[in-house]
């Protein structure tokens, strides 16, 4: 039975659509007996649907109950939209260009899945900014998000321009037809029969609804067929559709003459362009403090920040501005950052007078010696204060506030430094989880007892200490992989940010495999199947992809239940939009590190691979990536496995006991995928993605009851007999230490 969300082929098939696909085409066949499954399970379903919308568990999931708990087949599912086919800055520079973003305080934004842009409301602000003037500023102030004169709802769902029902009520290629039906008005797409349920101007979305094919068997096992269609679309589902403006980009709406640019509010001073990220086209959106409708002339109108501290915090005196907000201590007091932290006195001197004059018994003296004493400490504080606002503005600290502010909803803090210190009691050595050559990692304990493991690094890289560090450190915070240690916060007014991650109670992998208590291979292949996973996300799901770039053993922590957790992004890098490698100083770890990095300087995905591929080898051989004495080619992990396949010898190098287990055929797949990783070509090395399938289907193969059966298979590959059993108490394949004889490399 398949648990803990995961749909792998066993009751469960899944698979991601990726962003510029025009067309897919499934087709999922079974040549196995079904007859006693059909008893508890007799239907089968498929649907396209939204990610988060369904999370299988089990095969009871798939009950016949299924179909009904959903309204009778309903999913949701997204579609992206964006304006025209051309970027913001194309469809500013067209003469007369039919640039989207109408409200003056709106912003465009390039579409980031396929051709195209958006538009949205600036910070402060709130509206429609495909309307001129439809982002404004204080939200009593929106009155409608529509074009004027036209419909603005359909039912019960609305209907914002640039969306629009009847003529000259929508922009070209957004038309919405409002159709009586049984459950009351419902808004279709232009044309098509298919149901609207929202349009989102803010995320360049809208969900329509889908529906959920059927196919079921009788009780004896036969298909039910009755001269009708083996997939029934009696029942709905929610689906999300992108929408975009035009064909063209942001830029070249802009650009083009007489065009009819969409980013209409007050001519795009506070809406923005975006580029369609799926497809061709732009939408627009009002600029960060600034809401209402950017295709609208006037549609963006500024936000009142001061009167959201939720969204909005200050600590001091809150100042509206154009788009923005200003927040300030009040007359002598004095804060690092009055958004997130107390303002304080900086030097109290007329109360200790008063207190000293109080006292003038213990003598003029004493006093002026007070008094100079304070007077130092006070310009120890102010000298102190000082260097943290240095290294917070250098830090980036305002331009992460401001991001933090524009994202209400994110739970990632900016941590003060005093706050850390008592969380790790100084940093005492006693809360040292561990060091590496990026710096040290300590647990933390908050004062609401939550405990962190907070990163303090010991490299002044350059590559941190820039203005794009604010940036960076807020994409891998919104990271979301149950495989990926979540990054909660970090502290930017010290000169070295230290980031502060989620702690992971259960020590690392190395630790596991090199110090305590073996690891079995079902063990094994599950760890390196979620490690992999986990890098995979990255790579390919992350917005932009992010490149790990010191993966090792040390770095993948294990929580209680060893679930894999990848941690350490010390190293990491956001790769930049079109390419899939760049130059940067070598770093990382010995053993690991790809030898084509190495010589170019040029980080790529297939790094990540190479380090991987070490990372398998210690799992097969309990043995370290490096070693610190031999002759220098056996000093290396990944030389001496590949010279042993190359020699036929890899009884040598496997640990015995893990071939103990007696599962041959899976140890020799791990070997062969390990032996493509480390190939000294980066091109001839699979991607993490291909290596992650290939890690879940032999968890798939290991799982189904007829692979024990395969003894000729392995008595071939291993070049004896094996007498293989199961032992229920470790849960392991084991094997008679008489099986262990000469392995040939893998075919």
């Amino acid at each position: 039975m398949v648990t803990n969300g995961s749909c792998n082929g066993i009751g469960c098939c899944q698979t991601s659509i990726p962003k510029g696909v025009k067309e897919i085409n499934i087709e999922i066949q079974s040549y196995n007996n079904h007859t006693n499954v059909s008893a508890f399970n007799p239907c089968s379903y498929a649907f396209l649907a939204d990610l988060n919308w369904f999370t299988f568990h089990g095969l009871p999931d798939l009950s016949s109950e299924f179909y009904e708990k959903n309204n009778n087949g309903i999913a949701p599912l997204v579609l992206d939209w964006a304006i025209g086919n051309q970027t913001c800055e194309e469809a500013k520079r067209v003469p007369n260009s039919d640039y989207a973003c109408a409200s003056q305080n709106s912003k465009c934004y390039d579409s980031t899945n396929g051709p195209g842009y958006r538009c949205n409301c600036n910070s402060g602000y709130k509206g429609n900014p495909y309307l001129h003037g439809g982002c404004v500023r204080h939200p009593f102030c929106i009155t409608s998000q529509e074009k004027p004169g036209c419909q603005d709802k359909c039912g019960n769902i609305s209907i914002p321009y640039p969306f629009g029902i009847g003529e000259n009520c929508f922009r070209e290629g957004f038309g919405i037809d409002c159709n009586s039906t049984n459950d009351g008005l419902v808004p279709f797409i232009s044309g098509s029969n298919i149901d609207i349920t929202n349009i989102s101007l803010s995320t360049g979305e809208i969900i329509v609804t889908q529906y959920i094919a059927r196919d079921c068997y009788n009780r004896t096992g036969f298909q039910v067929r009755n001269n009708q269609p083996t997939f029934k679309n009696n029942g709905v589902a929610p689906l999300v559709l992108d929408w975009a403006v035009g064909n063209q980009t942001c830029e070249e709406a802009k650009r083009a003459p007489n065009s009819d640019h969409a980013c209409v509010s007050e001519n795009s001073e506070n809406s923005n362009c975006y580029d369609s990220t799926n497809g061709p086209g732009y939408r627009c959106n009002c600029n960060s403090g600034y809401k209402g409708n950017p295709y609208l002339h006037g549609g963006c109108q500024d936000i009142d920040e001061c009167k959201n501290k939720v969204a909005f915090p200050c600590r001091g005196i809150c100042t509206n501005t154009q788009g923005n907000y200003s927040c300030e201590c009040p007359k002598g007091k004095h804060s690092i950052n009055p958004i997130l932290f107390e303002c304080k006195s900086l030097f109290p001197v007329e109360q200790i007078l008063k207190n000293l004059i109080g006292h003038a018994g213990i003598g003029i003296p004493l006093i002026l010696i007070l008094i100079g004493s304070w007077i130092y400490l006070g310009l120890q504080t102010r000298k102190f204060i000082k260097m943290k606002e240095k290294f917070f503005k250098q830090n980036g600290g305002f331009d992460l506030q401001r991001l933090l502010n524009s994202h209400p909803s994110t739970t990632f803090k900016i941590f003060s430094k005093e706050e850390l210190e008592r969380a790790t009691n100084n940093f005492d050595e006693k809360n040292v989880l561990g060091r590496g050559g990026n710096g040290t990692v300590f647990k933390g304990v908050l004062a609401d007892n939550h405990v962190l493991a907070i990163k303090k690094s010991s490299v002044n890289n350059d590559e941190v200490l820039n203005k794009q560090f604010a940036n960076e450190i807020f994409i891998l915070s919104q990271i979301n992989h149950k495989n990926v240690v979540k990054l909660l916060g970090c502290c930017v007014e010290v000169e070295i940010p230290m980031l502060v991650y989620e702690f992971i109670s259960n020590g690392t992998l190395f630790e596991f495999i090199h110090s305590r208590q073996r690891l079995c291979l079902n063990d094994c292949l599950r760890i390196a199947t979620e490690a992999a996973s986990a890098l995979s996300y990255l790579h390919w799901d992350a917005s932009p992809p992010i490149l790990h770039g010191d993966v090792k053993s040390s770095n993948i922590l294990l929580d209680k239940n060893l679930m894999v957790k990848v941690s350490d992004f010390g190293t990491s890098k956001l790769t930049p939009k079109g390419t899939d490698q760049f130059v940067t100083f070598i770093q990382g770890t010995r053993g690991y590190l790809d030898p084509e990095y190495l010589q170019t300087g040029q980080l790529t995905d297939k790094s990540d691979v190479y380090s991987f591929g070490v990372v398998l080898l210690e799992l097969l051989t309990r043995k370290m990536a490096f070693f610190r004495q031999g002759i220098e080619e056996e000093r290396n992990l990944a030389n001496v496995f590949l010279s042993a396949m190359k020699e036929e010898r890899l009884i040598d190098v496997l640990d015995h006991e893990m071939v103990n287990e007696g599962r041959m055929d899976l140890i020799l797949e791990v070997c062969n995928l390990a032996k493509q990783c480390l190939n000294i070509g980066g091109e001839e090395r699979p991607t993490m993605k291909e290596v992650a399938m290939e890690l879940e289907g032999l968890i798939v193969f290991r799982s189904h009851p007829w692979v024990i059966d395969n003894s000729e298979d392995t008595e071939r590959l291993i070049g004896g007999s094996s007498d293989i059993y199961i032992n229920e108490n470790t849960d392991c394949y084991t094997a008679d230490k008489s099986a262990i004889m000469s392995i040939k490399a893998g075919r």
